[in-house]
């Protein structure tokens, strides 16, 4: 269980815990470079992979064996620091990033729908509940849409169907 008190939350929230819980397996952070993404420790399945990366090519079943995407592994560390919400500094967050710009070469819209949805994830991990996520979003969208917008955020009471026509139809 991911509690807001575990080392895998403090981990995943505050870059300085991450070092701190890395430290009390190996003081001298060498480990770092053992990382199947070197030096990068802000990210859990970062640190989950090195550990996976131990057994890699060890049979876990009759004629299968550990395998790591790192194409996958990227994404989902580039998730996990869009995740780490204290950092100790700008420069401790742009160099964290960079270890990641040899794995991921997404297009700059692709980024933005990976940042969205961390973003939905964390409301949802904050414990937001499901129902008042969609209710923001929903409001968010319709936002975009003026009549629409008017008739969903306002609940205009329209005496007709064509009085309420009329009033979508109106810039």
């Amino acid at each position: 269980m991911n509690t807001r008190v575990s080392n895998g939350m403090l981990c995943s929230t505050q870059s300085q815990m991450a070092l701190k819980f890395l430290r009390e397996i190996d003081p001298t952070l060498a480990l770092l470079e053992r990382l199947p993404i070197a030096g990068l420790y802000t990210s859990v399945h970062n640190m989950v992979a090195h550990d996976y990366a131990r057994l890699e090519g060890a049979p876990i079943a009759p004629g299968r064996a550990v395998r790591i995407d790192l194409a996958n592994l990227a994404l989902r560390a580039r998730e996990d620091l869009d995740g780490v919400r204290i950092w100790a500094s700008e420069q401790e967050r742009r160099s964290q990033l960079a270890l990641l710009e040899p794995f991921i070469h997404l297009p700059p819209k692709r980024h933005m729908y990976v940042e969205k949805m961390c973003a939905i994830l964390n409301l949802l991990a904050g414990g937001m509940r499901p129902a008042v996520l969609l209710e923001v979003l929903l409001r968010k969208a319709a936002a975009r849409i003026p009549p629409l917008h008017r008739l969903v955020l306002e609940r205009s009471r329209f005496e007709s169907v064509i009085d309420a026509a009329i009033a979508a139809d109106r810039p």
